[in-house]
């Protein structure tokens, strides 16, 4: 028993005998209360700019690709619908001080032709998801950031499905095939 009580004595005297000068040059904490708006709104008004830019640009791929002995030609558009139906809860956007927020959902159009032959003429919506989605990303999230994969088999179309402005949201997959098959993946 006193040799458990001389060891928690010596570890208590070596952390009463820490030197708080070398803790304070490696880092430093700064308390949130400390941070000046000044430095955060910058910050939180470029997302702001940046998402409200995404809802008036287009994402555009034309292109034409040999596969095999095949040509297929590919149309992609991704957009906003300028539909203003999602109002975002002020839970989401109140680190932004905005209330009653209202967005555009987004959507793809996607054309493949194979060898002269439209085989898929077809708009993404987020509904396609809806079964994988939490039910919060069905209500308020919209189909974001899309990235295009050209594969042998297929396009391989890889989206954000979030909630603007935030980082809630999931990442899925939707493959579609030269021969116009769609796979949620």
């Amino acid at each position: 028993m006193s040799r458990v009580l001389l060891i928690a004595l010596v570890l208590l005297a070596g952390c009463a005998t820490s030197h708080p000068e070398e803790v304070s040059k490696k880092d430093s904490i700064v308390s949130g209360a400390n941070i000046s708006d000044h430095e955060v709104v910058p910050e939180l008004s470029q997302v702001m700019a940046d998402y409200e830019k995404s809802t008036r640009d287009t994402l555009k791929v034309d292109t034409t690709l040999q596969r095999g002995s095949r040509s297929v030609h590919i149309s992609f558009r991704h957009y906003a619908l300028n539909d203003s139906a999602l109002h975002i809860p002020d839970r989401y956007t109140e680190l932004y001080k905005i209330k009653d927020y209202v967005t555009h959902n987004f959507v793809s159009s996607l054309t493949i032709v194979s060898d002269g032959v439209k085989v898929l003429d077809t708009v993404i919506r987020k509904e396609l998801f809806n079964y994988r989605l939490q039910p919060v990303l069905k209500e308020y999230a919209v189909l974001f950031a899309p990235n295009v994969y050209f594969r042998e088999d297929g396009i391989k179309l890889q989206y954000s499905i979030s909630i603007p402005l935030t980082d809630v949201g999931e990442g899925h997959v939707l493959l579609c095939s030269y021969t116009g098959e769609l796979d949620v993946e």
